[in-house]
């Protein structure tokens, strides 16, 4: 009589990392919320440095006469820049910034009241996300997925 018999090796690995990615796929904001607000946060860093170079379109120069009152008033400041309230609240957290989350839903923004004027046509919208920010903040998500899976994941943004 010949007998064979089974083992079962890794089971408790694979299980881990089912019950990993089911915590990602249940909630893959929390998942990801840190390292995506901190993405956000420096893709306004830039478009605010580079008056909006950065972004989807070059921020509008000032009107000359404004420009002349601003540069005697607030000396050094930029474009979208007076007190600094509204660039704080993009770049770091103030009682002005956003950040909003449901397990399926991510906000971030500014409450202060006069951003929602430039972030109109034809204005200077300081938040434009383009395709490559978008791909950055994709693999902000691939990876967090992958160490979910327990893999590695080289992903070049």
């Amino acid at each position: 009589m010949i007998g064979i018999s089974f083992t079962q090796t890794g089971m408790d690995e694979v299980v881990a990392h089912i019950s990993r990615v089911e915590v990602f796929l249940r909630d893959p904001i929390t998942e990801c919320k840190a390292e995506l607000t901190q993405w956000f946060r420096d893709v306004e860093a830039r478009a605010f440095t580079s008056q909006g170079a950065t972004t989807t379109r070059q921020w509008r120069e000032l009107e000359p006469r404004y420009r002349q009152w601003k540069k005697r008033r607030f000396p050094g400041r930029t474009i979208l820049e007076r007190t600094g309230r509204l660039r704080a609240s993009l770049q770091v957290q103030t009682s002005d910034s956003i950040v909003e989350s449901t397990p399926r839903r991510l906000v971030l923004g500014t409450s202060v009241e006069y951003a929602r004027f430039h972030q109109s046509p034809g204005q200077r919208p300081f938040i434009a996300i383009t395709n490559r920010d978008a791909a950055a903040a994709a693999v902000i998500v691939r990876r967090k997925l992958a160490g979910a899976l327990g893999q590695q994941v080289g992903v070049a943004a």
